[in-house]
């Protein structure tokens, strides 16, 4: 027997080793490849991880350094998270070639072999390239490592001309610390971020730019920044302009969180919610490592937005309508935004008529079927390749206009059916885009419509183009365009830059779209919109009048602003023979007169209903019968009689062939025909 002793000493040292064994497999290394980046990159960021166990997974959190202490702490925000597997990416299917979405980081290398590369892809004029320090944190959800931190630091290109000041406190002279500072570009019409800087410890700014129109607003817990305050301001070269940028205090909150729509459990973390009001006011917040989010908010009615671009780095589509929220009568808890996960993508490329590629070119995918749910985003890389993510079903993608290079129009993608991991390929060209198309949105009352698309389409030799924007806060709107024949459409659509998805704009009617012919001039296209509420029968009473006898066929109208008509008769008695179809067709033929009194509803496609009482007056036809042709055959007769459709319909169901015959005296028989009218009836007597 083996002495315990001697059996202990066993099992320690193999416990030693084995010990040792672990800690030789976590030294595990980090390096993000380049480590600082001007705000006008754009590339993709290498993030190596070396030294793991094969197949392993680990976590990459990404933080902005808000008090630049060079560590992560409370003050901080969690801008971004990834989770990598050694030796996996994502993979799509072009038949029988892989394409991968490079917008989501994944070991580049494919194989599990203890060392991930990852790309992650960055890009200049988006939240990612605010200037500042920022934070990677890599760490291992099965805690075979210790945690380790890089920093990585985005600078301000050194342009001639800047903006400065100090975020201050609900119009005061206090200055608030570290909050961020967003730069707007609002050439195209619309709030498209591109750039910004954090304020330092004494709450000043300092963000350079190329010259421009921009407005500026800010970002911090616990206040709310108005996007009309420091707005439209204009950037001369060399030219320093100094302004101050207002936070307001806040009242309210809007709570909630960011989950897989189809794994509920399954929080996205890192991920940045914008909230806005119509009237111009901005909160954001980020998901914490669970996908919760808390936003600072007023009483006010806040659309809760889905930021494509965060979601995309994720894999994941976003919501192509925001979610509403009214906080008028308090906070507001329990907020979920469920997103799904890519299961197909769009590929291809974005390049000039020249065929040179068109970098950081914005495209945009969008769900066809199943009420326009969903929609993704996709980002050309500085060689025009792009993905965009997508779902099975019928989808469309197609570059976003509002927010790229004004001086291009681009080609127009085709719908697609897509199925579980299809890669589906559509290329975009570009053409130069000199001329412009200028006009305003307002309604009937003469009120600016502000933030809906205008768009316009034209066929250039044999390619379709588009140009799409927003209407400003005025409603104006200026489409830059080719030479050509355009139709110009307001977005009636769905999503939020349509006139249905605009929050607090009522019901509208959806406009005629206009038609403009470009030739090296500019012309101007103005849309006035009819504002509508409910249903309305507009059909009036009473109808247009029958016949006894003859056929009746009406359609009744309404006007709705979702004319999806459903008629049904509530009251009253229809002419016998006739029928109301739920399309509003009233047809039939009776040979009844007098005056019929009835009632109608309507159900509109927001199933808002209206009822209204209409009369109907049927004629007597007092024409007499036209004379029958009788035709004798030896003993037999053939009467030849009116059919239905004409002046009198024959009521007796008669073979006039063979009777029935009623005999007589003498040797005469007789038949008696019966018409639909007051005419008394026809009497024929055949010898």
């Amino acid at each position: 027997m083996k002495p315990i002793k001697s059996f202990l000493t066993t099992i320690a040292f193999l416990s030693l080793a084995l010990f040792f064994c672990q800690t030789a497999q976590a030294v595990v290394t980090f390096t993000i490849t380049p480590s600082a980046v001007s705000n006008t990159f754009g590339g993709t960021i290498a993030l190596s991880v070396s030294g793991l166990i094969s197949g392993d997974a680990v976590v990459i959190q990404d933080y902005l350094d808000a008090n630049t202490n060079d560590v992560i702490d409370g003050g901080d925000i969690l801008w971004q998270q990834f989770n990598l597997t050694d030796g996996q990416q994502s993979i799509f299917h072009n038949g029988a070639a892989a394409v991968t979405n490079f917008n989501v980081p994944g070991d580049t290398d494919g194989t599990a072999n203890g060392t991930i590369v990852a790309k992650y892809v960055f890009q200049a004029g988006s939240p990612q390239a605010i200037a500042g320090k920022y934070a990677f944190r890599l760490y291992s959800p099965a805690g075979h490592f210790t945690p380790i931190t890089n920093l990585f630091v985005v600078t301000n290109f050194p342009y001639a001309q800047s903006f400065t000041g100090n975020v201050v406190s609900n119009g005061t002279s206090t200055t608030l610390t570290n909050a961020i500072v967003l730069l707007f570009d609002v050439s195209s019409g619309n709030l498209h971020v591109v750039g910004g800087a954090v304020a330092n410890n004494a709450g000043s700014y300092t963000i350079k730019a190329p010259p421009g129109t921009y407005t500026l607003a800010a970002i911090k817990s616990n206040f709310v920044a108005s996007t009309t305050v420091a707005a439209n301001l204009v950037l001369g070269g060399g030219a320093t302009v100094t302004t101050n940028v207002n936070l307001l205090s806040t009242t309210q909150s809007i709570s909630g969180r960011v989950v897989d729509a189809n794994n509920s459990s399954l929080g996205i973390a890192g991920f940045l919610v914008p909230v806005q009001t119509q009237n111009g006011l901005l909160s954001v917040t980020f998901t914490d490592t669970n996908g919760n989010f808390t936003a600072r908010v007023n009483a006010n009615q806040w659309k809760v937005e889905g930021n494509e671009e965060g979601l995309m780095t994720y894999g994941y589509l976003a919501l192509q309508n925001s979610t509403t929220v009214d906080t008028s009568t308090g906070s507001v808890s329990g907020v979920t935004i469920a997103v799904p996960k890519a299961t197909a993508i769009f590929y291809g490329t974005v390049k000039d008529t020249l065929n040179h590629p068109l970098a950081g070119i914005s495209l945009n995918s969008q769900q066809q079927d199943n009420n326009y749910q969903y929609q993704s985003e996709g980002i050309t890389d500085a060689n025009g390749n792009y993905v965009a993510g997508a779902l099975a079903g019928d989808w469309s993608t197609g570059v976003n206009s509002d927010s790229n290079p004004t001086n291009y129009d681009f080609s127009q993608g085709n719908n697609a059916t897509l199925t579980n991991g299809q890669a589906y390929q559509q290329n975009f060209t570009a053409i130069l885009a000199t001329n412009h198309i200028t006009g305003h949105v307002q309604d009937n009352n003469s009120n600016p419509i502000g933030g809906v698309a205008v768009s316009a389409n034209a066929t250039i030799s044999s390619v379709n183009f588009q140009a799409q924007v927003d209407t400003d806060t005025s409603g104006n709107y200026s489409l830059n365009v080719a030479n050509g024949s355009w139709s110009v459409n307001v977005n009636c659509n769905g999503g939020d830059d349509s006139l249905d998805g605009i929050l607090g704009s009522g019901n509208y009617a959806c406009p005629n779209q206009q038609n403009v012919v470009i030739a090296n001039n500019s012309q101007a296209a103005n849309f006035t919109v009819q504002v509508c509420g409910g249903v309305e029968i507009t059909t009036t009473s009473p109808l247009p009048d029958g016949q006894a006898g003859s056929p009746y066929d009406f359609f009744l109208q309404a006007a709705s602003c979702n004319p999806s008509f459903n008629w049904s008769q509530t009251a009253g008695s229809l002419p016998l023979g006739f029928t109301l179809e739920t399309t509003g067709e009233l047809h039939g033929t009776t040979g009844a007169s007098g005056t019929f009194n009835f009632t109608v509803q309507v159900t509109d496609g927001n199933s808002s209903l209206t009822n209204k009482a209409l009369s109907l007056i049927i004629a007597t036809n007092s024409v007499p019968p036209p004379p029958l042709n009788v035709v004798m055959s030896g003993n037999q007769a053939v009467v030849f009689y009116p059919q239905s459709g004409t002046n009198y319909t024959l009521q007796t169901t008669t073979n006039l062939a063979t009777g029935p015959w009623v005999p007589a005296t003498n040797g005469v028989s007789v038949i008696a025909l019966t018409f639909s009218n007051t005419a008394p009836a026809a009497f024929f007597r055949l010898r």
